[in-house]
Protein backbone atom coordinates (compact mmCIF):
# COMPACT_ATOMS: atom_id res chain seq x y z
CA UNK A 1 0.00 0.00 0.00
CA UNK A 2 1.29 3.33 -0.87
CA UNK A 3 1.76 6.11 1.50
CA UNK A 4 -1.19 7.92 0.02
CA UNK A 5 -3.32 5.11 0.48
CA UNK A 6 -2.50 4.66 4.00
CA UNK A 7 -3.00 8.31 4.65
CA UNK A 8 -6.00 8.31 2.77
CA UNK A 9 -7.57 5.60 4.57
CA UNK A 10 -7.03 7.25 7.80
CA UNK A 11 -8.14 10.60 7.10
CA UNK A 12 -11.15 8.71 5.24
CA UNK A 13 -12.28 11.19 2.29
CA UNK A 14 -11.38 14.51 4.64
CA UNK A 15 -9.64 17.22 2.62
CA UNK A 16 -9.86 19.99 5.13
CA UNK A 17 -6.93 19.66 7.39
CA UNK A 18 -6.94 22.77 10.14
CA UNK A 19 -4.04 23.08 11.64
CA UNK A 20 -3.63 24.05 15.01
CA UNK A 21 -1.49 25.83 17.73
CA UNK A 22 -2.80 25.28 20.84
CA UNK A 23 -1.46 27.03 24.21
CA UNK A 24 -2.74 24.81 26.78
CA UNK A 25 -4.76 21.29 27.41
CA UNK A 26 -7.92 23.57 28.81
CA UNK A 27 -8.63 24.77 25.48
CA UNK A 28 -8.17 21.57 23.66
CA UNK A 29 -12.43 20.19 24.51
CA UNK A 30 -14.41 23.45 23.44
CA UNK A 31 -11.92 24.06 20.04
CA UNK A 32 -12.63 20.19 19.17
CA UNK A 33 -16.43 20.31 19.71
CA UNK A 34 -16.12 23.75 17.89
CA UNK A 35 -14.22 21.86 14.80
CA UNK A 36 -16.59 19.15 14.98
CA UNK A 37 -19.89 21.30 14.97
CA UNK A 38 -18.03 23.30 11.90
CA UNK A 39 -17.68 19.73 9.96
CA UNK A 40 -14.38 19.03 10.16
CA UNK A 41 -13.34 15.75 10.49
CA UNK A 42 -9.58 15.95 11.22
CA UNK A 43 -7.19 18.28 12.43
CA UNK A 44 -3.24 18.50 12.96
CA UNK A 45 -2.27 19.27 16.18
CA UNK A 46 1.18 21.04 16.24
CA UNK A 47 4.16 19.98 18.14
CA UNK A 48 4.96 24.14 18.89
CA UNK A 49 4.06 24.27 22.66
CA UNK A 50 5.10 23.15 25.40
CA UNK A 51 1.36 20.93 26.55
CA UNK A 52 0.78 19.80 22.28
CA UNK A 53 0.80 15.93 23.90
CA UNK A 54 -1.78 17.16 26.52
CA UNK A 55 -3.71 19.01 23.84
CA UNK A 56 -3.70 16.04 21.02
CA UNK A 57 -4.75 13.92 24.08
CA UNK A 58 -7.87 15.51 24.83
CA UNK A 59 -9.22 16.20 22.11
CA UNK A 60 -8.59 12.23 20.98
CA UNK A 61 -10.41 11.66 24.43
CA UNK A 62 -13.09 13.92 23.05
CA UNK A 63 -13.64 12.35 19.89
CA UNK A 64 -15.20 13.39 16.81
CA UNK A 65 -12.11 14.42 14.65
CA UNK A 66 -9.09 12.22 12.73
CA UNK A 67 -6.05 13.86 15.01
CA UNK A 68 -2.58 13.59 13.65
CA UNK A 69 0.81 15.66 15.21
CA UNK A 70 2.23 18.43 13.10
CA UNK A 71 5.83 20.29 13.85
CA UNK A 72 7.05 16.88 14.46
CA UNK A 73 11.42 17.58 14.11
CA UNK A 74 12.70 14.34 16.23
CA UNK A 75 12.07 10.61 16.22
CA UNK A 76 11.47 11.29 19.91
CA UNK A 77 8.41 13.14 19.21
CA UNK A 78 6.91 11.18 16.94
CA UNK A 79 6.87 8.99 19.50
CA UNK A 80 5.20 10.86 22.09
CA UNK A 81 3.00 12.24 19.43
CA UNK A 82 1.53 8.43 18.50
CA UNK A 83 1.46 7.45 22.56
CA UNK A 84 -0.74 10.57 22.82
CA UNK A 85 -3.17 8.59 20.27
CA UNK A 86 -1.82 10.91 16.71
CA UNK A 87 -3.25 9.04 14.00
CA UNK A 88 -0.86 10.77 11.07
CA UNK A 89 2.11 12.69 11.69
CA UNK A 90 3.60 15.66 9.73
CA UNK A 91 6.69 17.36 9.52
CA UNK A 92 8.04 20.67 7.71
CA UNK A 93 10.60 18.45 6.09
CA UNK A 94 11.81 15.22 5.02
CA UNK A 95 13.79 13.72 7.84
CA UNK A 96 14.62 9.78 7.34
CA UNK A 97 14.36 9.36 11.47
CA UNK A 98 11.41 10.75 11.64
CA UNK A 99 9.82 8.67 8.92
CA UNK A 100 11.45 5.27 10.19
CA UNK A 101 10.01 5.91 13.26
CA UNK A 102 6.67 6.41 12.14
CA UNK A 103 6.75 3.40 9.84
CA UNK A 104 7.90 1.44 13.20
CA UNK A 105 4.75 2.68 14.95
CA UNK A 106 2.30 1.92 11.96
CA UNK A 107 1.22 5.56 11.40
CA UNK A 108 1.38 7.41 8.07
CA UNK A 109 3.69 10.18 7.73
CA UNK A 110 3.96 13.21 5.58
CA UNK A 111 7.07 14.98 5.15
CA UNK A 112 7.41 19.18 4.12
CA UNK A 113 8.87 19.08 0.93
CA UNK A 114 9.93 22.55 -1.05
CA UNK A 115 11.97 21.58 -3.64
CA UNK A 116 12.04 18.96 -6.42
CA UNK A 117 15.36 17.51 -4.40
CA UNK A 118 13.76 17.03 -1.71
CA UNK A 119 10.00 16.14 -3.79
CA UNK A 120 12.53 12.77 -5.18
CA UNK A 121 14.08 11.89 -1.90
CA UNK A 122 10.91 11.08 -0.40
CA UNK A 123 9.79 9.79 -3.43
CA UNK A 124 13.25 7.42 -3.32
CA UNK A 125 12.16 6.46 0.41
CA UNK A 126 8.56 5.63 -0.34
CA UNK A 127 7.09 8.50 0.12
CA UNK A 128 4.45 9.76 -2.44
CA UNK A 129 2.30 11.61 -0.31
CA UNK A 130 4.02 14.71 0.87
CA UNK A 131 3.38 18.56 2.24
CA UNK A 132 4.25 21.00 0.30
CA UNK A 133 5.56 23.66 2.56
CA UNK A 134 5.30 26.74 2.80
CA UNK A 135 2.91 26.81 -0.10
CA UNK A 136 2.12 29.97 -0.72
CA UNK A 137 5.32 32.02 -0.40
CA UNK A 138 6.81 28.76 -2.80
CA UNK A 139 4.82 30.22 -5.63
CA UNK A 140 1.42 28.28 -4.64
CA UNK A 141 -0.75 26.79 -7.30
CA UNK A 142 2.15 27.65 -10.43
CA UNK A 143 4.09 25.97 -8.03
CA UNK A 144 1.80 22.98 -7.54
CA UNK A 145 1.58 22.29 -10.89
CA UNK A 146 5.10 22.36 -11.89
CA UNK A 147 6.12 19.79 -9.45
CA UNK A 148 3.23 17.56 -10.74
CA UNK A 149 4.25 17.54 -14.20
CA UNK A 150 7.26 16.04 -13.79
CA UNK A 151 6.48 13.83 -10.50
CA UNK A 152 2.78 12.23 -11.46
CA UNK A 153 2.75 9.78 -8.59
CA UNK A 154 3.01 12.37 -5.80
CA UNK A 155 0.08 13.47 -3.94
CA UNK A 156 0.00 16.84 -2.05
CA UNK A 157 -1.03 18.29 1.34
CA UNK A 158 -0.10 21.71 0.71
CA UNK A 159 0.02 24.40 3.79
CA UNK A 160 1.05 27.35 4.46
CA UNK A 161 0.00 31.22 3.84
CA UNK A 162 -3.65 28.90 2.20
CA UNK A 163 -7.01 31.44 2.85
CA UNK A 164 -10.38 30.71 2.59
CA UNK A 165 -10.42 32.70 -0.77
CA UNK A 166 -7.42 30.29 -1.94
CA UNK A 167 -9.11 26.93 -1.04
CA UNK A 168 -11.60 26.05 -3.50
CA UNK A 169 -8.61 26.59 -6.09
CA UNK A 170 -6.13 23.88 -4.15
CA UNK A 171 -8.95 21.09 -3.93
CA UNK A 172 -9.70 21.37 -7.71
CA UNK A 173 -6.03 19.96 -7.96
CA UNK A 174 -5.87 16.10 -9.03
CA UNK A 175 -2.56 15.77 -7.18
CA UNK A 176 -4.02 17.27 -3.65
CA UNK A 177 -5.12 15.18 -1.18
CA UNK A 178 -6.39 17.42 1.39
CA UNK A 179 -5.23 21.19 2.62
CA UNK A 180 -3.95 21.96 5.68
CA UNK A 181 -4.80 25.55 7.03
CA UNK A 182 -5.00 27.63 10.11
CA UNK A 183 -6.78 30.50 9.10
CA UNK A 184 -9.90 28.65 11.07
CA UNK A 185 -8.32 29.03 13.68
CA UNK A 186 -5.94 31.40 15.19
CA UNK A 187 -4.51 32.65 18.22
CA UNK A 188 -6.77 35.38 18.14
CA UNK A 189 -9.72 33.22 18.56
CA UNK A 190 -8.18 30.94 21.22
CA UNK A 191 -7.23 34.50 23.25
CA UNK A 192 -10.68 35.56 23.45
CA UNK A 193 -12.02 32.47 23.48
CA UNK A 194 -14.19 33.08 20.35
CA UNK A 195 -15.26 29.52 19.35
CA UNK A 196 -18.43 30.39 17.37
CA UNK A 197 -15.94 32.58 15.07
CA UNK A 198 -14.20 28.98 14.65
CA UNK A 199 -17.33 26.89 14.15
CA UNK A 200 -18.47 29.40 11.34
CA UNK A 201 -14.56 29.64 9.62
CA UNK A 202 -14.51 25.48 9.60
CA UNK A 203 -17.98 25.65 8.56
CA UNK A 204 -17.60 27.59 5.66
CA UNK A 205 -14.30 25.40 4.34
CA UNK A 206 -15.98 22.73 5.12
CA UNK A 207 -18.53 23.78 2.51
CA UNK A 208 -16.20 24.49 0.15
CA UNK A 209 -14.47 20.74 0.68
CA UNK A 210 -17.74 19.47 0.07
CA UNK A 211 -18.12 20.83 -3.01
CA UNK A 212 -15.51 19.73 -4.06
CA UNK A 213 -16.20 16.19 -3.32
CA UNK A 214 -19.76 16.76 -4.66
CA UNK A 215 -18.25 17.48 -8.10
CA UNK A 216 -16.24 14.46 -7.97
CA UNK A 217 -18.68 12.78 -6.83
CA UNK A 218 -20.89 13.83 -9.28
CA UNK A 219 -18.20 13.01 -12.27
CA UNK A 220 -18.05 9.27 -11.24
CA UNK A 221 -21.92 8.89 -11.23
CA UNK A 222 -22.25 10.47 -14.87
CA UNK A 223 -19.34 7.63 -16.06
CA UNK A 224 -21.38 5.00 -14.02
CA UNK A 225 -24.38 6.49 -15.62
CA UNK A 226 -22.81 6.43 -18.87
CA UNK A 227 -21.90 2.91 -18.11
CA UNK A 228 -25.42 1.97 -17.76
CA UNK A 229 -26.95 3.38 -20.32
CA UNK A 230 -24.18 1.44 -22.72
CA UNK A 231 -25.26 -1.66 -21.32
CA UNK A 232 -28.54 -1.11 -21.39
CA UNK A 233 -28.42 -0.15 -25.18
CA UNK A 234 -26.23 -3.11 -25.82
CA UNK A 235 -23.96 -1.72 -27.46
CA UNK A 236 -20.32 -3.00 -28.47
CA UNK A 237 -17.47 -1.84 -26.20
CA UNK A 238 -14.37 -3.03 -27.94
CA UNK A 239 -14.08 -2.88 -31.67
CA UNK A 240 -10.74 -4.12 -33.17
CA UNK A 241 -9.42 -4.31 -36.85
CA UNK A 242 -7.24 -6.84 -38.33
CA UNK A 243 -7.38 -9.69 -40.15
CA UNK A 244 -8.66 -12.92 -38.73
CA UNK A 245 -6.99 -16.65 -40.33
CA UNK A 246 -7.66 -20.32 -40.09
CA UNK A 247 -4.66 -21.18 -38.12
CA UNK A 248 -3.67 -24.78 -38.40
CA UNK A 249 -1.90 -27.14 -35.35
CA UNK A 250 -0.13 -30.32 -35.70
CA UNK A 251 -0.38 -30.61 -31.98
CA UNK A 252 2.96 -32.39 -30.38
CA UNK A 253 4.22 -32.90 -34.24
CA UNK A 254 6.03 -30.84 -37.10
CA UNK A 255 4.23 -28.91 -39.60
CA UNK A 256 6.86 -31.16 -42.29
CA UNK A 257 5.34 -34.49 -40.67
CA UNK A 258 2.24 -33.44 -39.79
CA UNK A 259 -0.64 -35.62 -41.09
CA UNK A 260 -3.99 -33.98 -39.22
CA UNK A 261 -4.48 -30.79 -38.12
CA UNK A 262 -6.48 -29.21 -34.96
CA UNK A 263 -7.84 -25.78 -36.78
CA UNK A 264 -8.82 -22.82 -34.51
CA UNK A 265 -9.04 -18.76 -35.48
CA UNK A 266 -6.87 -16.06 -34.92
CA UNK A 267 -5.17 -12.89 -35.29
CA UNK A 268 -3.20 -10.47 -33.52
CA UNK A 269 -6.22 -7.59 -33.15
CA UNK A 270 -8.85 -10.53 -33.49
CA UNK A 271 -7.06 -12.46 -30.10
CA UNK A 272 -7.58 -9.12 -28.30
CA UNK A 273 -11.45 -8.61 -28.55
CA UNK A 274 -11.93 -12.84 -28.42
CA UNK A 275 -10.30 -12.54 -25.42
CA UNK A 276 -11.82 -9.48 -23.99
CA UNK A 277 -15.18 -11.52 -24.63
CA UNK A 278 -14.92 -14.84 -23.74
CA UNK A 279 -13.20 -14.03 -20.60
CA UNK A 280 -13.52 -10.70 -19.32
CA UNK A 281 -17.56 -10.57 -20.53
CA UNK A 282 -17.37 -7.20 -22.47
CA UNK A 283 -19.14 -6.57 -25.67
CA UNK A 284 -16.78 -6.87 -28.70
CA UNK A 285 -16.61 -6.92 -32.80
CA UNK A 286 -14.02 -7.66 -35.59
CA UNK A 287 -13.76 -5.18 -38.37
CA UNK A 288 -12.17 -7.48 -40.91
CA UNK A 289 -12.91 -9.02 -44.41
CA UNK A 290 -13.29 -12.58 -45.76
CA UNK A 291 -13.59 -14.39 -49.08
CA UNK A 292 -17.05 -15.49 -48.79
CA UNK A 293 -16.78 -19.44 -49.66
CA UNK A 294 -16.08 -22.72 -46.77
CA UNK A 295 -13.32 -21.62 -45.65
CA UNK A 296 -14.29 -18.14 -45.24
CA UNK A 297 -17.84 -19.50 -43.35
CA UNK A 298 -15.59 -21.77 -41.01
CA UNK A 299 -13.69 -18.69 -39.74
CA UNK A 300 -16.98 -16.91 -39.19
CA UNK A 301 -18.10 -20.06 -37.07
CA UNK A 302 -15.32 -20.24 -35.28
CA UNK A 303 -15.62 -16.40 -34.45
CA UNK A 304 -19.16 -16.75 -33.44
CA UNK A 305 -17.88 -19.58 -31.18
CA UNK A 306 -15.89 -17.07 -29.45
CA UNK A 307 -18.88 -14.57 -28.74
CA UNK A 308 -17.44 -12.14 -30.82
CA UNK A 309 -19.97 -10.05 -33.25
CA UNK A 310 -19.27 -10.61 -36.72
CA UNK A 311 -21.90 -7.96 -38.16
CA UNK A 312 -18.95 -5.58 -38.93
CA UNK A 313 -17.40 -8.03 -41.48
CA UNK A 314 -17.03 -7.67 -45.19
CA UNK A 315 -17.70 -10.39 -47.22
CA UNK A 316 -15.59 -10.46 -50.47
CA UNK A 317 -16.71 -12.57 -53.92
CA UNK A 318 -14.41 -14.99 -54.55
CA UNK A 319 -13.44 -16.82 -57.83
CA UNK A 320 -13.17 -20.52 -56.91
CA UNK A 321 -9.52 -20.70 -56.56
CA UNK A 322 -8.22 -17.73 -54.99
CA UNK A 323 -6.56 -15.27 -57.56
CA UNK A 324 -9.10 -12.16 -56.51
CA UNK A 325 -9.29 -13.15 -52.88
CA UNK A 326 -8.61 -15.37 -50.40
CA UNK A 327 -8.61 -15.86 -46.60
CA UNK A 328 -5.27 -16.35 -44.51
CA UNK A 329 -3.93 -19.65 -43.41
CA UNK A 330 -1.30 -20.14 -40.70
CA UNK A 331 0.48 -23.33 -39.70
CA UNK A 332 1.50 -23.08 -35.70
CA UNK A 333 3.86 -25.28 -34.36
CA UNK A 334 4.53 -25.29 -30.95
CA UNK A 335 7.98 -24.77 -29.62
CA UNK A 336 9.75 -27.67 -26.97
CA UNK A 337 13.04 -26.99 -24.71
CA UNK A 338 15.64 -26.00 -27.35
CA UNK A 339 13.45 -26.42 -30.47
CA UNK A 340 11.36 -22.67 -30.92
CA UNK A 341 8.24 -22.18 -32.11
CA UNK A 342 7.41 -21.91 -35.82
CA UNK A 343 4.96 -20.15 -37.80
CA UNK A 344 4.35 -20.38 -41.27
CA UNK A 345 1.40 -18.08 -42.48
CA UNK A 346 0.40 -18.24 -46.21
CA UNK A 347 -1.73 -14.62 -46.29
CA UNK A 348 -0.90 -12.86 -49.46
CA UNK A 349 -3.93 -11.33 -51.28
CA UNK A 350 -5.96 -12.23 -48.45
CA UNK A 351 -9.29 -10.38 -48.57
CA UNK A 352 -8.70 -8.78 -45.80
CA UNK A 353 -5.13 -7.25 -47.07
CA UNK A 354 -6.77 -5.67 -50.13
CA UNK A 355 -9.37 -3.30 -47.62
CA UNK A 356 -8.64 0.49 -49.00
CA UNK A 357 -9.61 3.97 -47.04
CA UNK A 358 -13.43 3.86 -47.79
CA UNK A 359 -14.20 0.61 -47.49
CA UNK A 360 -16.02 1.40 -44.34
CA UNK A 361 -18.14 3.75 -42.58
CA UNK A 362 -15.98 4.23 -39.48
CA UNK A 363 -18.73 6.92 -38.50
CA UNK A 364 -21.48 4.46 -38.53
CA UNK A 365 -19.07 1.67 -36.50
CA UNK A 366 -18.31 4.14 -33.73
CA UNK A 367 -21.67 6.49 -33.44
CA UNK A 368 -23.24 3.31 -31.28
CA UNK A 369 -21.23 4.13 -28.90
CA UNK A 370 -18.32 2.07 -28.80
CA UNK A 371 -15.84 2.71 -26.00
CA UNK A 372 -12.43 1.12 -27.26
CA UNK A 373 -11.13 0.70 -30.35
CA UNK A 374 -7.90 -1.67 -31.14
CA UNK A 375 -5.54 -2.41 -34.19
CA UNK A 376 -2.14 -3.00 -34.82
CA UNK A 377 0.94 -3.54 -36.68
CA UNK A 378 0.05 -6.82 -38.18
CA UNK A 379 -3.06 -5.21 -39.68
CA UNK A 380 -1.29 -2.29 -41.33
CA UNK A 381 1.28 -4.03 -42.70
CA UNK A 382 -0.81 -7.08 -44.81
CA UNK A 383 -0.71 -4.05 -47.96
CA UNK A 384 -0.08 -0.51 -48.92
CA UNK A 385 -3.55 0.09 -48.36
CA UNK A 386 -4.53 -1.33 -44.76
CA UNK A 387 -1.83 1.17 -43.39
CA UNK A 388 -4.20 3.88 -44.64
CA UNK A 389 -7.16 1.97 -43.62
CA UNK A 390 -6.13 1.73 -40.08
CA UNK A 391 -5.20 5.84 -39.75
CA UNK A 392 -9.04 6.36 -40.93
CA UNK A 393 -10.19 4.13 -38.50
CA UNK A 394 -8.52 5.29 -35.63
CA UNK A 395 -9.17 8.85 -36.73
CA UNK A 396 -12.94 8.37 -36.58
CA UNK A 397 -12.36 6.87 -33.51
CA UNK A 398 -10.52 9.96 -31.78
CA UNK A 399 -13.44 11.93 -33.23
CA UNK A 400 -15.81 10.02 -31.69
CA UNK A 401 -14.01 10.33 -28.27
CA UNK A 402 -13.59 6.38 -28.63
CA UNK A 403 -10.31 5.19 -27.04
CA UNK A 404 -7.67 3.88 -28.90
CA UNK A 405 -5.10 1.40 -28.68
CA UNK A 406 -2.48 0.24 -30.92
CA UNK A 407 0.13 -2.87 -30.41
CA UNK A 408 3.18 -2.61 -33.10
CA UNK A 409 3.53 -6.27 -33.37
CA UNK A 410 6.34 -6.15 -35.71
CA UNK A 411 6.22 -9.40 -38.39
CA UNK A 412 9.41 -9.32 -40.75
CA UNK A 413 7.76 -11.98 -43.44
CA UNK A 414 4.74 -9.02 -44.04
CA UNK A 415 7.49 -6.01 -44.45
CA UNK A 416 10.13 -8.24 -46.78
CA UNK A 417 10.00 -6.81 -50.54
CA UNK A 418 8.08 -3.07 -49.18
CA UNK A 419 10.87 -1.43 -47.53
CA UNK A 420 11.11 -3.73 -44.34
CA UNK A 421 12.14 -2.44 -40.70
CA UNK A 422 12.03 0.80 -42.15
CA UNK A 423 8.99 1.29 -43.56
CA UNK A 424 7.38 -0.98 -40.56
CA UNK A 425 8.82 1.77 -38.23
CA UNK A 426 7.46 4.57 -40.19
CA UNK A 427 3.86 3.14 -40.49
CA UNK A 428 4.27 2.47 -36.43
CA UNK A 429 4.81 5.92 -35.64
CA UNK A 430 2.18 7.28 -38.12
CA UNK A 431 -0.39 5.24 -36.39
CA UNK A 432 0.46 5.01 -32.71
CA UNK A 433 0.58 8.86 -32.83
CA UNK A 434 -3.39 8.28 -33.03
CA UNK A 435 -3.25 6.04 -29.79
CA UNK A 436 -4.20 6.62 -26.03
CA UNK A 437 -2.72 3.07 -25.58
CA UNK A 438 0.97 1.77 -26.67
CA UNK A 439 0.57 -2.38 -26.29
CA UNK A 440 4.26 -3.14 -26.75
CA UNK A 441 5.89 -0.19 -26.36
CA UNK A 442 8.95 -1.57 -26.21
CA UNK A 443 8.94 -2.02 -29.98
CA UNK A 444 9.37 1.76 -30.73
CA UNK A 445 12.18 1.80 -29.05
CA UNK A 446 15.51 1.86 -30.91
CA UNK A 447 15.97 3.13 -34.55
CA UNK A 448 13.29 0.36 -36.15
CA UNK A 449 11.56 -2.64 -34.94
CA UNK A 450 13.19 -5.52 -33.33
CA UNK A 451 16.21 -3.53 -33.06
CA UNK A 452 16.76 -3.04 -29.41
CA UNK A 453 17.09 -5.86 -26.68
CA UNK A 454 16.03 -4.14 -23.28
CA UNK A 455 17.15 -5.72 -20.42
CA UNK A 456 14.93 -5.24 -17.29
CA UNK A 457 17.12 -2.37 -15.63
CA UNK A 458 16.93 -0.28 -19.14
CA UNK A 459 12.82 -0.57 -19.32
CA UNK A 460 12.49 2.79 -17.88
CA UNK A 461 14.23 4.48 -19.68
CA UNK A 462 13.36 2.78 -22.89
CA UNK A 463 9.81 3.52 -22.22
CA UNK A 464 10.54 7.39 -21.40
CA UNK A 465 12.17 7.17 -25.29
CA UNK A 466 9.04 5.82 -26.78
CA UNK A 467 7.17 8.79 -25.00
CA UNK A 468 9.40 11.43 -26.58
CA UNK A 469 8.03 9.99 -29.55
CA UNK A 470 4.57 10.10 -28.53
CA UNK A 471 4.25 12.97 -26.31
CA UNK A 472 0.22 12.28 -26.93
CA UNK A 473 0.07 8.53 -25.74
CA UNK A 474 -1.86 7.91 -22.00
CA UNK A 475 -0.26 5.26 -21.28
CA UNK A 476 2.74 3.08 -22.64
CA UNK A 477 2.75 -0.57 -21.73
CA UNK A 478 4.83 -3.77 -22.50
CA UNK A 479 5.04 -7.52 -21.78
CA UNK A 480 8.51 -8.42 -20.46
CA UNK A 481 9.92 -11.90 -21.17
CA UNK A 482 12.74 -14.10 -20.93
CA UNK A 483 13.16 -17.15 -22.28
CA UNK A 484 15.36 -20.19 -20.96
CA UNK A 485 13.41 -22.39 -23.03
CA UNK A 486 10.58 -22.73 -25.58
CA UNK A 487 8.58 -24.51 -22.36
CA UNK A 488 9.92 -22.17 -19.70
CA UNK A 489 9.39 -18.31 -19.65
CA UNK A 490 10.55 -15.53 -16.84
CA UNK A 491 6.96 -13.12 -17.47
CA UNK A 492 6.01 -10.02 -16.54
CA UNK A 493 5.23 -6.60 -17.53
CA UNK A 494 5.50 -2.64 -17.01
CA UNK A 495 3.93 0.69 -18.17
CA UNK A 496 4.18 4.03 -18.17
CA UNK A 497 1.84 6.90 -18.00
CA UNK A 498 2.09 11.10 -17.07
CA UNK A 499 0.46 10.88 -14.55
CA UNK A 500 1.94 7.60 -12.86
CA UNK A 501 5.39 7.33 -14.18
CA UNK A 502 6.73 3.85 -14.32
CA UNK A 503 4.61 0.85 -12.76
CA UNK A 504 5.59 -2.72 -12.82
CA UNK A 505 3.16 -5.71 -13.12
CA UNK A 506 3.53 -8.82 -11.24
CA UNK A 507 6.71 -11.11 -11.54
CA UNK A 508 6.20 -14.81 -12.78
CA UNK A 509 9.19 -16.21 -13.29
CA UNK A 510 9.58 -20.10 -14.18
CA UNK A 511 6.28 -20.32 -16.13
CA UNK A 512 5.61 -23.45 -17.62
CA UNK A 513 4.32 -22.52 -21.39
CA UNK A 514 2.20 -24.76 -23.77
CA UNK A 515 1.78 -22.74 -26.44
CA UNK A 516 2.83 -18.80 -26.34
CA UNK A 517 1.32 -17.85 -29.61
CA UNK A 518 -1.52 -15.42 -28.44
CA UNK A 519 0.15 -14.50 -24.92
CA UNK A 520 0.82 -11.03 -25.59
CA UNK A 521 -2.50 -10.54 -27.20
CA UNK A 522 -3.96 -11.87 -23.80
CA UNK A 523 -1.94 -9.72 -21.95
CA UNK A 524 -3.51 -6.77 -24.30
CA UNK A 525 -7.08 -7.83 -23.37
CA UNK A 526 -6.75 -8.11 -19.60
CA UNK A 527 -4.75 -4.60 -19.92
CA UNK A 528 -7.54 -2.71 -21.73
CA UNK A 529 -10.08 -4.87 -19.06
CA UNK A 530 -8.41 -3.15 -16.29
CA UNK A 531 -8.48 0.47 -17.74
CA UNK A 532 -12.01 -0.12 -18.65
CA UNK A 533 -13.13 -1.45 -15.62
CA UNK A 534 -12.82 2.00 -13.58
CA UNK A 535 -10.22 3.96 -12.06
CA UNK A 536 -10.03 5.25 -8.26
CA UNK A 537 -10.91 9.12 -9.33
CA UNK A 538 -12.61 9.33 -12.51
CA UNK A 539 -10.41 11.42 -14.89
CA UNK A 540 -7.57 10.80 -13.81
CA UNK A 541 -4.96 7.60 -14.07
CA UNK A 542 -4.04 6.58 -10.56
CA UNK A 543 -1.14 4.23 -10.08
CA UNK A 544 -3.49 1.46 -8.10
CA UNK A 545 -5.56 1.50 -11.64
CA UNK A 546 -2.68 0.60 -13.69
CA UNK A 547 -1.01 -1.44 -11.40
CA UNK A 548 -4.16 -3.54 -11.52
CA UNK A 549 -4.82 -3.35 -15.31
CA UNK A 550 -1.14 -4.84 -15.41
CA UNK A 551 -1.88 -7.92 -13.05
CA UNK A 552 -5.27 -8.11 -15.70
CA UNK A 553 -3.11 -8.60 -18.52
CA UNK A 554 0.05 -10.51 -16.83
CA UNK A 555 -2.47 -13.33 -15.49
CA UNK A 556 -4.40 -13.28 -18.56
CA UNK A 557 -1.56 -13.72 -20.71
CA UNK A 558 0.17 -16.35 -18.29
CA UNK A 559 -3.25 -18.29 -18.58
CA UNK A 560 -3.53 -17.90 -22.26
CA UNK A 561 0.28 -19.77 -22.65
CA UNK A 562 -1.43 -22.64 -20.89
CA UNK A 563 -3.89 -23.76 -23.43
CA UNK A 564 -3.61 -24.46 -27.28
CA UNK A 565 -4.19 -22.30 -30.13
CA UNK A 566 -3.86 -18.44 -30.42
CA UNK A 567 -6.82 -17.33 -28.01
CA UNK A 568 -7.39 -17.26 -24.52
CA UNK A 569 -9.55 -20.33 -22.87
CA UNK A 570 -9.15 -18.52 -18.86
CA UNK A 571 -12.05 -17.37 -16.74
CA UNK A 572 -12.26 -14.38 -15.45
CA UNK A 573 -12.41 -16.29 -11.91
CA UNK A 574 -9.00 -17.98 -12.95
CA UNK A 575 -7.43 -14.88 -14.02
CA UNK A 576 -8.38 -13.08 -10.40
CA UNK A 577 -7.21 -16.48 -8.79
CA UNK A 578 -3.83 -16.02 -10.06
CA UNK A 579 -4.02 -12.53 -9.78
CA UNK A 580 -4.84 -12.95 -6.13
CA UNK A 581 -2.09 -15.79 -5.04
CA UNK A 582 -0.65 -17.61 -8.23
CA UNK A 583 -1.86 -20.91 -7.10
CA UNK A 584 -2.22 -23.80 -9.89
CA UNK A 585 -3.92 -25.80 -6.93
CA UNK A 586 -6.53 -28.28 -8.16
CA UNK A 587 -10.11 -26.56 -7.75
CA UNK A 588 -12.91 -28.87 -7.18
Amino acid sequence: MSSTDDLASVLAGARLMPVLVVPDADTAVPLTAALVAGGARCAEVTFRTPQAEQVLKAMVEHGGLTVGAGTVLTPEQAERAVAAGARFVVSPGFDEEVVAMCRKLGVPVVPGVATATELMRALRAGIDTVKLFPAEPLGGLPMLRALTAPFPQARFVPTGGIGAGLLAGYLAEPAVLAVGGSWMVTSAHLGRGDYEGIRRLTAEAAEAAEAAEAAEAAEAAEAAEAAEAAEAAEVIDVVALGEVMLRLDPGEGRIRTARSFQVWEGGGEYNVVRGLRRCFGLRTAVVTALADNAVGRLVEDLILQGGVDTSLIRWVPEDGVGRTARNGLNFVERGYGIRSALGVSDRAHTAVSQLKEGDVDWDNVFSAGARWFHTGGIFAGLSDTTVDVADEAMAAARRHGVTVSYDPNYRPSLWAGRGGADAAREADLRLARHADVVVGALGLAGTYPGQARVGADEVTDALAEVSGLLPEAKVLATTLREVPSAGINDWSSAAWSAETGFVTGPRMPALHVLDRIGSGDGFAAGLIHGLLAGNDRPGRLTTACLKRALAYGTAHGALTMTTPGDVSMASLAEVEALMADGSAAVRR
